[in-house]
């Protein structure tokens, strides 16, 4: 794929601040996710229905079309096995271990909303509002949002700042042009997982040689054309790139790092286990490098929504 598809990606960085001592895990993803996902539909949901099976506005509902769509027939093998619509967004959780914040702290995290969704995200930010009332952990700690920056390549813009409680309505993209401007010969580069990569091919195999040049980069592309033709509305033709021979795996310091969530819709724990550390690849990447930058920017394989599958692409 030498040519990326159209799409906009679209990155926020939240501030809150706590108003309580407040206990959060190691592994933070999860925890925001869930009182985003709560505080969203409480601020959106007009019929206040258990579930939005029988809602007879759910198709107009932004609480619907953001969590709970359906995909529609498709044979396209990027969709394969994917009966719920991904998530349109991705919460970037703080990377650090810190679980004990004291009252004033403040905590930053990310936001990345894709394509036509961007017009929901007004409801994003006042469900961060909600979400603060609400409180987040067990002992429902109480938080303010201070402020929203819409983040680019070049510089970081405030469009929400609670002394005003205005919020900008026009916001700026990443400009995925630049990855192709970056393209040149590299020989050598590292991915490095900073938060856990869980492959729908791989199962619950925990074996790290099991990972391949061809899987990331088929992970990679099935993202991104998930991304473009469903978010983005962008057709992206039902292919898969040529992988040349010369790509191998020259470093592979992956390890499993396993951790568990437990799930109010289906009441239970839920093992979400993934490889993070790093992952050196070795050969031309020509064709290879932009859709690799791309997916830095979009998280890869499961569990995304709660920023499962984020790295950082090292050129040496």
């Amino acid at each position: 794929m030498t040519t990326l598809p159209n799409i906009q990606i679209y990155k926020f960085n939240f501030i809150i601040q706590c108003l309580d001592d407040t206990m959060l895990p190691e592994y933070k993803g999860s925890l925001l996710r869930g009182v985003f996902g709560t505080a969203f539909r409480q601020a959106t949901c007009i019929t206040k229905e258990k579930t939005c099976d029988n809602c007879i506005i759910k198709n107009n509902c932004s609480y619907f079309n953001v969590f709970e769509t359906e995909i529609p027939d498709n044979d396209a093998w990027f969709l394969k096995g994917i009966k719920k619509t991904p998530h349109p967004y991705v919460i970037h959780p703080p990377l650090d271990n810190k679980q004990v914040y004291k009252k004033g702290e403040l905590i930053a995290f990310g936001v990345t909303i894709f394509g036509k969704y961007i017009k929901d995200f007004p409801y994003f930010v006042y469900a961060f509002i909600l979400a603060g009332k609400i409180g987040i952990s067990v002992r429902r700690s109480k938080f303010k949002l201070l402020f929203v920056d819409n983040i680019t390549l070049t510089e970081s813009i405030r469009i929400f700042n609670d002394d005003s409680g205005q919020l900008l309505s026009k916001y700026k993209t990443i400009d995925i042009n630049e990855f192709d401007s970056e393209q040149k010969e590299i020989r050598t580069l590292t991915l490095n997982f900073v938060t856990p990569l869980r492959i729908q091919e791989l199962g619950l195999f925990k074996d790290k040689n099991k990972i391949t040049p061809e899987l990331i980069i088929r992970t990679i592309e099935r993202r991104i054309f998930v991304i473009s033709n469903l978010f983005c509305d962008y057709k992206t033709e039902d292919y898969k790139t040529y992988i040349n021979d010369s790509l191998k795996i020259s470093n592979n310091n992956l390890y499993f790092y396993n951790w568990e969530r437990f799930s109010n819709r289906q009441n239970t724990k839920m093992q979400m286990g993934g490889f993070k550390g790093t992952l050196t690849l070795t050969g031309n990447f020509t064709d290879f490098y932009p859709l690799i930058k791309l997916g830095s920017y979009t998280n890869i394989g499961k569990n995304s929504a709660f920023g499962l599958g984020q790295y950082e692409v090292i050129v040496y």
